[in-house]
């Protein structure tokens, strides 16, 4: 209790109970085949003892029947969805077989119980074959081992796009298939010739090391060294050498926080690198930290907070004094502060630092909800600073075509295509004649969905150039910044 009451309380103020059964009632029956299926492919010779077993010998043990029990139990999660989300409290995103290393755990102790054990039925028979099949068995399995090599260097991208992407495809599964199947045909050669006694047990278990060191290491080029494949461990280099900036602020051991211009790599990276981190992921991240983010205008999905987007007034009041942008992200106007040949770190405009000293009272600002992120800049800004001229202003499209608009008196827009029309058009002139951010927005509700309705609703441009082809995204769902480097 002391560590499952805890847990289960964070549990209940994190994102994951938003939607437990509506979650449970909109599932596929059949989980995603593509990748939970490909869990049982690396242990291929535990497969092959425990069905071939099953095929020659009687289940009289006791001890069997419940491993072949709990077996049965376990695997009826990689089929169907339902119970594979109850694994995960009702909800996952990616990583949808975390209970795995159970059923394998128990895959190993049935193979245990079905392999023959009795030493008259190991009693090896004289022949010829008795030195023959070793040495044959040996070359096939030097030629897997080549073959292996080759096929997992030339097929990485497919086979790695459970570790690229935390889901497998179908182009993924045929790959991975054609390694599971020709070592479980491998051993099976091997099993039969033990279960037959044309081979010791001493050639068995050598021969059966080695075709596990094999399935060992091509599975660990698929799922680990995979990362650093086609440059990626040179962009992460890249990354990994932002944490030779040292702050000011840092020095001084003053306040500050760092943030992302856009999703360039995993966001817990900020905070990987040293640096006091806008952007958050964990599997119980709070309900409430994610949605006060996302109605100040930051980007997230899921658990996570990405810590892009959001406004120059946001930033400055979360302590934000540094942005890391791509160096093609950067304008003129931007301070550099510390660059690669990648990526630059950039002091931005202003940073409230610690806190901020106010006499007003905040308590009243409960009902957020019902307000756009438009609504909740201003309110902030008349809270904090009482009297001063509000910063912000809302434009409105000069002319529309192609779709219909209607809108409430809690301005939100509902926006629809025109019978036969494929594509609408909002246009908007804006006179800039002195330095201000602009935003573009477009946000529906509060919710930690991994995709919304109303991704890819925008193509944006601005003077012709395209700022983003698909927003909102699951990537870029907050504030988007609009104004060209």
């Amino acid at each position: 209790a002391v560590i499952w009451l805890p847990c289960f309380l964070q549990y209940l103020s994190s994102g994951r109970d938003i939607s437990f059964l509506s979650s449970l009632q909109s599932s596929e029956f059949f989980a995603p085949l593509e990748t939970t299926l490909s869990i049982l492919f690396p242990s291929a010779c535990s497969l092959v003892i425990m069905l071939y077993g099953l095929l020659h010998s009687p289940v009289e043990r006791g001890q069997l029947r419940t491993y072949l029990l709990l077996f049965l139990l376990l695997f009826v999660p990689l089929m169907v969805e339902p119970v594979n989300k109850m694994w995960h409290t009702g909800n996952y995103q990616g990583f949808p077989v975390r209970y795995g290393f159970m059923l394998i755990f128990i895959q190993l102790c049935a193979s245990a119980q079905l392999m023959p054990g009795d030493k008259e039925t190991l009693t090896l028979k004289p022949g010829i074959k008795t030195f023959v099949l070793p040495l044959l068995l040996g070359g096939l399995l030097l030629a897997y081992a080549l073959f292996a090599s080759s096929y997992v260097q030339t097929h990485l991208e497919t086979l790695s796009s459970y570790t690229s992407t935390l889901w497998g495809d179908m182009d993924s599964l045929e790959a991975l298939f054609v390694l599971f199947l020709i070592s479980s045909l491998l051993f099976l050669f091997i099993y039969r010739c033990l279960y037959r006694r044309l081979m010791t047990p001493r050639i068995f278990l050598i021969l059966s090391l080695l075709l596990v060191w094999i399935d060992a290491s091509s599975n660990t080029q698929v799922y680990m060294f995979s990362a650093d494949y086609d440059g990626h461990n040179a962009a992460y280099e890249q990354a990994v050498d932002l944490q030779h900036f040292t702050p000011v602020e840092a020095e001084n051991n003053a306040w500050y926080r760092v943030k992302l211009h856009q999703k360039y790599f995993d966001v817990n990276l900020v905070g990987g690198l040293g640096f006091p981190s806008l952007s958050h992921y964990t599997s119980l991240t709070s309900q409430d930290y994610m949605f006060a983010m996302k109605k100040l205008g930051y980007s997230s999905y899921w658990m996570e907070v990405g810590g892009y987007g959001g406004t120059l007034l946001s930033d400055a009041l979360l302590g934000v004094a540094y942005e890391i942008k791509e160096l093609r992200d950067c304008g003129p106007r931007d301070t550099i502060v510390y660059e690669n040949d990648t990526y630059a770190i950039v002091q931005t405009p202003a940073s409230l630092g610690l806190g901020l000293l106010t006499s007003e009272d905040l308590s009243d600002t409960n009902d957020l909800d019902a307000l756009t992120r438009f609504e909740v800049q201003e309110l902030l800004f008349e809270k904090l600073f009482p009297g001063s001229p509000s910063p912000f202003q809302q434009y409105e499209h000069d002319f529309s075509y192609g779709m219909s608009i209607e809108s409430d008196a809690y301005d939100q827009y509902q926006l629809q295509l025109m019978p036969k029309s494929e594509t609408g058009y909002l246009y908007y002139e804006i006179e800039v004649d002195a330095p201000q951010a602009l935003y573009f927005d477009c946000f529906d509700q509060l919710s930690n969905r991994l995709t919304e309705h109303i991704n890819g609703s925008f193509t944006v441009y601005v003077n012709g150039l395209a700022v983003d082809a698909e927003y909102p995204s699951q990537r870029s769902n907050g504030l988007l910044y609009l104004n060209p480097s």
